[in-house]
């Protein structure tokens, strides 16, 4: 019996049967189907770097960017690679609305999504753009810039109602040779390199950067000013800037020009050259935090040295704080710890204010005198400040200043503001500060004294004061200063007001002193106290001394003082009410003493020609009768009677 099969399995059919002939033909179609497309791309290749049909394309462009600009643009040539989908258009050129010449660029080359630009979208990345020259106008005409329509077309996020698509979203853009000119303003790039990074802080590589404009200033005089860079690089966040130069110019002599005695800084004269290098390690829309690690600026005529800046900022929109501050200008050293800035807010009408932690200075005058106080070039003598500052936009206060030498033998504590500064107007300008305090030992008197370069006169006298004590005020105006208060030493106490006036160069003023040791003071013993008040007058005109030191020598100040002696002794003679004038013609000082009695008046005149040798005095007496005579209110009998000798002498 033969044997059933009971596997119900069954064998596959040959492959030669109809499931793999079905295969082979698939495989024949996918073969066709991707050597098609390879020969499209080809063709497609070939075709895109055809003249026809990238003339055909760049018609297409133009037209997508005329709709969206509302203006001409022109090319003179476009070049397209597939591979690197790179387009390269030449002689690119667009107009303003009111058909005037906007921007013209030899070169811009930029990676372009090609499929999309067939869909009537432009989506641009990469750009490069060489040989540019732009010209932006905003005439007093002009409601907007003519530039204003190209801004609002390339605003992200809005399309045209016709459905034209313009996006920009660039990650580099590369500048060459570029010139912008704003109405008589300039800008001009040697090379930018941008790489943008989304949120982040861009890259950026630069190279002969400036820009320059002319304003006028206050005084109704054009000043041409520019600003230029030689190197610039940031790099995740590490900003470095060198070769910065900025220069202003007036076309006029400098302000202080033939002024030897004036300082050499001009805010219109200016050829500054700096460098920094700063590191960005936040920044968004409304913070920025920085740290500005070293910053320099030299200007060898005005003299301004700033060898070292440093700090940190931290800003929002409505406040910047700033912290660790160093600022170094030559030898002289400031620091502040911190520094809070309100900003003005016009929606709030908050103003500009500020304040201050203790600022610390260790001043060496000298380094300031080039540019402002020529007077100061030997005050090498250091000084140590510190103070608290607050203020807005109109004032400074300075609270809580005090000013010493090292040894502390000159001491002082004051405070005071500085206001008129919304103004813009340095003749509405003033300073005002109290002294509720200076002590100031002989040798620190004569050690500040001799850093000035002027002739000293009476030190022996200041050195028999001894230490001086003062309480008062100080007030400037301009061209103008005034000094007050009271002067306590050893030897008696002084109450003083003095005016410098630098407009016509006189000093002034009074002092009252109700009891003195006149002859400790003269290095004169046999004169004994004495109570006063006096008027006095000097000359400090260099040019007005110069002439007469020239012609004639002399030793003394020139200038006049007319005093009234309460009381005052002489060997074992006393006398009060006594009336006294002093006139000093720079050589030879002359004047008058005189008592004045009901029917005679008692006195003397005198002569000396060295204050340091007061002892080889002149003293002829005198003795005058008249008639019953009253003297009026405010008369000085002793100036009255030098003035009638003058007259009768100059008669003769």
């Amino acid at each position: 019996m033969s044997e059933k099969n009971t596997d119900n399995t069954q064998a596959p059919p040959p492959l030669g049967g109809g499931r793999g002939r079905l295969l082979r033909r698939c495989l024949k179609v996918g073969v066709w189907t991707v050597g098609s497309i390879a020969v499209l791309l080809i063709v497609a290749a070939l075709l895109l770097n055809c003249g026809p049909v990238q003339n055909w394309l760049m018609g297409r462009a133009l037209t997508v960017l005329s709709d969206k600009l509302g203006t001409h643009v022109a090319l003179e040539k476009v070049s397209i690679d597939l591979l690197t989908q790179d387009v390269c258009l030449h002689g690119l050129a667009i107009d303003d609305l009111q058909g005037r010449q906007l921007l013209q660029a030899g070169e811009l080359r930029a990676d372009v999504d090609v499929r999309r630009l067939m869909d009537g979208e432009v989506r641009v990345t990469d750009a490069i753009l060489t040989d540019v020259n732009a010209r932006v106008v905003r005439s007093d005409s002009d409601s907007v810039a003519n530039y204003q329509f190209l801004v609002d077309a390339l605003k992200p996020g809005e399309e045209d109602t016709g459905g034209t698509k313009f996006t920009v979203d660039v990650d580099r853009v590369k500048l060459e040779r570029v010139k912008v000119f704003y109405n008589s303003d300039s800008l001009w790039l040697g090379k930018l390199d941008c790489r943008l990074h989304g949120t982040d802080l861009p890259t950026l590589r630069g190279e002969e950067l400036g820009y320059s404009w002319a304003r006028v200033n206050r005084k109704g005089i054009m000043v041409d000013r520019s600003v230029a860079v030689g190197t610039i690089h940031l790099d995740d966040g590490k900003l470095d800037l060198d070769g910065v130069r900025f220069v202003t110019n007036n076309h006029r002599p400098r302000k202080n020009a033939g002024k030897p005695h004036r300082g050499f800084f001009d805010v219109d004269h200016l050829d500054l050259t700096a460098s920094l290098r700063m590191i960005i390690d936040h920044a968004a829309a409304d913070s920025v935090h920085a740290v500005l690690e070293h910053l320099e600026a030299r200007d060898t005529v005005t003299g301004i040295d700033l060898r070292e800046v440093r700090c940190t900022v931290a800003a929002t929109s409505r406040c910047v704080t700033a912290s660790d501050i160093y600022v170094r200008q030559g030898d002289t050293e400031v620091n502040v710890g911190r520094g809070v800035f309100t900003l003005p807010d016009s929606a709030t009408g908050a103003k500009l204010g500020y304040q201050t932690s203790t600022i610390t200075v260790k001043a060496i005058l000298k380094d300031i005198s080039r540019p402002f106080a020529p007077i100061l070039k030997g005050f090498t003598l250091p000084l140590y400040v510190s103070t608290v500052m607050s203020g807005d936009n109109d004032r400074i206060n300075f609270a809580n200043v005090v000013v010493n030498t090292a040894d502390k033998q000159f001491l002082l504590h004051a405070g005071g503001a500085v206001w008129g500064l919304a103004t813009h107007d340095s003749h509405q300008l003033r300073v005002h500060y109290d002294i509720s305090s200076m002590t100031a030992q002989t040798a620190a008197v004569e050690k500040i004294l001799k850093q000035f370069p002027f002739k000293r006169f009476m030190m022996t006298q200041l050195r028999n004061l001894g230490a001086i004590h003062y309480i008062g005020a100080l007030d400037v105006f301009w061209k103008r200063e005034t000094f007050g208060g009271r002067v306590l030493t050893r030897h008696g106490n002084v109450d003083f007001n003095m005016t410098v006036d630098g407009l016509n160069k006189y000093m002034f003023g009074n002092i009252k002193a109700p009891s003195i040791e006149v002859g400790q003071v003269l290095g004169m013993p046999e004169i004994g106290d004495a109570g006063l008040s006096a008027d006095f007058k000097f000359d400090i005109s260099g040019e007005r001394t110069a002439a007469i030191r020239r012609g004639r020598g002399g030793k003394l100040p020139i200038g006049e003082v007319t005093a009234h002696v309460d009381k005052a002794a002489y060997k074992i003679l006393s006398v009060s009410n006594v009336d006294v004038h002093m006139e000093s013609d720079g050589v030879t000082a002359t004047g008058s003493l005189v008592a004045p009695r009901r029917f005679m008046d008692v006195g003397c005149s005198f002569t000396f020609t060295d204050t340091d040798n007061l002892h080889k005095l002149k003293v002829s007496p005198d003795l005058s009768f008249h008639g019953s005579r009253k003297p009026k209110p405010g008369e000085n009998v002793a100036k009255e009677n030098d003035l009638k000798r003058k007259a009768k002498a100059s008669k003769k």
